[in-house]
C-alpha cells in the first residue's frame, strides 16, 4: 500500500472517529496544506504513519469505529505538527524546508569578470589568444534590459567573457559571474519552484530585430548588480531558428549547439584550437555569497567539501572553489581549462600586471587573475 493510501487511512480515521471535530481538523489541515507545503509533507508522513497503525495495529477498533484513549493526542499532536510545518523558514533554495535536488544536470554555461584596462587590452591584442587559443570577438550585446561590450572566448560547452572596466562603469574590477546552464528544454520551470523565483526571457538583438536568446533564472539574494552574480540559463526553443538561421547546424538548445553556431557566424577562426572547456573556477567571497552559493549548488546536486579552509563545490562537469575573501581579493581569481592539446612553445604568458596563463603537460592551464 503506497505511502498517500496509509495518509487517507489516517485521514479517515479522525473523521470515522470524531465525526465532526475530526472533519474540522481535517479542513484545517487541507487549509494549511494549500497554504505551505512543508505542512503538507509532515501531515503526509504523520498521517501515513496513523493510517499504518489503524491499518495494522488496531484493525478492530477501526472497524468498530471505537477511539483508543489516546487518540485525541494523535489529533492534537498532528495539528501542532502541521502548524510547525507551516510556520518553519525556508531553508536554503529550496522553498519548502526539504533539501530539494532536481533531476536534471546543472552545467557551467559560462563565467565573466571584469578586468583593469591595461590587464583588457593586453589580452585583447595578443596574437596567440585571438588566432591560435580559442574562436573569440569582442562585441557589444543589445538586449531590451542592457548594453554592454565585452571580449568573448568560446569553447565546446563553455565559455567565458571579460569586461574592460573603462568601458563598463558600472562595474567595479573583480566584478564577476558565474552562469550556469541547462541543456534540457523546461528545465527552467522546474527550476523556479526550486530557487523561489521567475524565469524571464532575454532577447538578443540581430539588426532590426529583438530575438529571443535566453531564459534567466536568477536565485533570490542575487542580482546583475551584485559584486559576485550568478543565475541559470536555459537557451530559447526560436534562438538558432532566427539568429542567423542562414548558417548551417543543429538549431536545438545546448549549449554545445548554441557555441557552434556563435563560432561558424564568424570569420578567420582558427581551425585548430587549444581551448576545449572550462572546467574549473576559483572565486574570492565572503561568508555570505559562499553560503548562499552552496545551498544554490546542493539544489542543483552537486557534492561539497573543505578544502584547505576553501569550500569545492564539485558538479557534472566543472568545480567551483569559494575562497574566503578580503580587501585585496574579490571575485574570480583563477580558472582551470581543458585543452584539446598543449602547446609546444609559450609555456607561460603574462597579460598586464597581475594576469598569468600556464599551461600544463596534461593538456590543461590554469589562468590567474
Amino acid at each position: 500500500m503506497s505511502r498517500t493510501a496509509f495518509s487517507g487511512y489516517g485521514c479517515c480515521s479522525i473523521v470515522r472517529s470524531k465525526g465532526r471535530q475530526g472533519r474540522t481538523v481535517i479542513v484545517w489541515i487541507l487549509i494549511i496544506m494549500l497554504g505551505n507545503a512543508n505542512g503538507a509533507a509532515i501531515y503526509l508522513r504523520f498521517a501515513g504513519v496513523c493510517g499504518a497503525m489503524v491499518r495494522f495495529q488496531r484493525p478492530a477498533r477501526f472497524r468498530s469505529r471505537q477511539l483508543c484513549p489516546r487518540e485525541p493526542a494523535v489529533i492534537k499532536g498532528l495539528v501542532i505538527l502541521v502548524l510547525l510545518g507551516a510556520l518553519t523558514p525556508l531553508q536554503g533554495a529550496s522553498g519548502d524546508g526539504q533539501e530539494v535536488t532536481v533531476r536534471f544536470p546543472v552545467y557551467l554555461n559560462h563565467f565573466y569578470l571584469t578586468l583593469d584596462h591595461a590587464t583588457y587590452s593586453a589580452i585583447k591584442n595578443d596574437l596567440f589568444l585571438r588566432g591560435q587559443f580559442a574562436v573569440s570577438e569582442e562585441r557589444t550585446t543589445v538586449r531590451k534590459d542592457r548594453t554592454y561590450t565585452g571580449l568573448y572566448f568560446y569553447g565546446n560547452n563553455t565559455y567565458f567573457e571579460f569586461f574592460d572596466v573603462d568601458t563598463e562603469k558600472q562595474r567595479r574590477v573583480g566584478d564577476s559571474a558565474i552562469a550556469f546552464g541547462v541543456d534540457e528544454a523546461g528545465a527552467s520551470g522546474k527550476l523556479e519552484g526550486p530557487l523561489g523565483t521567475h524565469s524571464a526571457t532575454i532577447t538578443r538583438q540581430l539588426g532590426e530585430a529583438d530575438v529571443p536568446w535566453f531564459l534567466m533564472t536568477t536565485p533570490k539574494g542575487f542580482t546583475l548588480e551584485s559584486g559576485i552574480s550568478t543565475w541559470v540559463m536555459e537557451y530559447h526553443p526560436r534562438f538558432l531558428r532566427e539568429w542567423h538561421g542562414e548558417a548551417t547546424g543543429d538549431a536545438g538548445v545546448s549549449r554545445r549547439e548554441i557555441l557552434s553556431r556563435y563560432k561558424a557566424v564568424l570569420k578567420g577562426a582558427p581551425a585548430r584550437l587549444y581551448l576545449a572547456d572550462v572546467v574549473g573556477v576559483t572565486i574570492a567571497a565572503d561568508k555570505q555569497v559562499t553560503a548562499r552559493m552552496t545551498e544554490l549548488c546542493k539544489v542543483f546536486g552537486y557534492s561539497s567539501r573543505v578544502e584547505a579552509g576553501d569550500t569545492v563545490l564539485h558538479g557534472p562537469d566543472f568545480d567551483l572553489r569559494l575562497a574566503p575573501g578580503a580587501e585585496s581579493a574579490h571575485g574570480i581569481q583563477q580558472v582551470l581549462l581543458r585543452l584539446s592539446r598543449t602547446p609546444t612553445t609559450n609555456a607561460e604568458l603574462r597579460f598586464g600586471s597581475k594576469s598569468v596563463l600556464k599551461f600544463h603537460p596534461d593538456a590543461t592551464a590554469t589562468w590567474a587573475f
